[in-house]
């Protein structure tokens, strides 16, 4: 096995690793918004809406549903996770949430973009 092969699958599992750790922090949002809804509001106060409510369950239900088109190699995922992101950006911003949450889903962005780009042939784009 090349070196090249060897380095394909580590960073293969480096994607599966994230993808797990950010399913489960996404399964833990939902916990949160839908058991611990004063504590979520405490946190970003511009959510207390039922509009507010409505999105902090979806995005979190949006990534997930991304992860998963991700973990089986699809193409239309990168772009899902990609406005999902900047969807969570958007939401931490208008509702006043912690700038910790803002930092995460940046970085989490990048790590994210770095892994799809070390397997940017599983996905179809092209290697140049």
């Amino acid at each position: 096995m090349s070196t090249t092969e060897v380095s394909a699958r580590r960073w293969a599992w480096g994607l599966r690793g994230l993808i797990g750790l950010m399913s489960v922090s996404s399964l833990n949002a939902t916990r949160i918004v839908l058991s611990e809804w004063s504590s979520f509001v405490d946190a970003f106060p511009g959510a207390a809406s039922a509009t507010g409510h409505a999105i902090a369950i979806a995005l979190p239900c949006a990534l997930l549903f991304g992860l998963i088109g991700l973990w089986f190699w699809r193409r239309w995922a990168v772009w899902w996770l990609a406005v999902v992101t900047l969807a969570t950006i958007a939401f931490d911003l208008v509702a006043r949430g912690p700038l910790m949450h803002v930092c995460a889903a940046l970085g989490s962005a990048v790590l994210m973009a770095c892994a799809i780009y070390a397997n940017r042939r599983r996905f179809g784009f092209s290697a140049a």
